[in-house]
């Protein structure tokens, strides 16, 4: 092996140093609320549950979320004007506009409940809220 040999199979010469050995603090997971159709604002969910499906236990197995973003996924996708194909056309911006105190308070649950069930393992950036407030 000349001087240019850098490690190889089993070697550690030239490795990358690995991660810390699991005595360090894991940084918080984000939760993302946003509106899409057929979405319900927790990202992403079961669009036919409202089930989370975010990859955080104490959010993905909480009884009361799921109805939360069911119906706000609901209220928002009814907004979707849908053409003679069945294929997604466009938002109803009058019919976004008459639901929009009811979504903004279905958001508001859904991050009420996030935060009352948060045991610090997630922080929540919502990206829905304002955006329905400016329609």
């Amino acid at each position: 092996m000349g001087a240019g040999y850098h490690g190889g199979f089993g070697s550690t010469n030239g490795a990358k140093k690995q991660g810390g050995t699991g005595t360090q603090a894991q940084r918080p997971k984000t939760v993302k609320l946003l509106l899409d159709y057929l979405q319900g604002p927790i990202w992403k969910s079961d669009s036919r549950t409202g089930k989370p499906l975010t990859g955080i236990n104490i959010i993905d197995n909480d009884v009361e979320l799921p109805s939360l973003n069911f119906e706000c996924c609901q209220l928002y996708s009814s907004c979707y004007h849908i053409d003679s194909q069945g294929h997604e056309n466009r938002i109803d911006r009058e019919k976004l506009r008459n639901n929009k105190n009811q979504i903004l308070y279905l958001l508001d649950a859904v991050k009420k409940r996030l935060e009352s069930i948060n045991d610090g393992s997630y922080v929540v950036k919502d990206l829905a809220s304002e955006k329905i407030r400016n329609i």
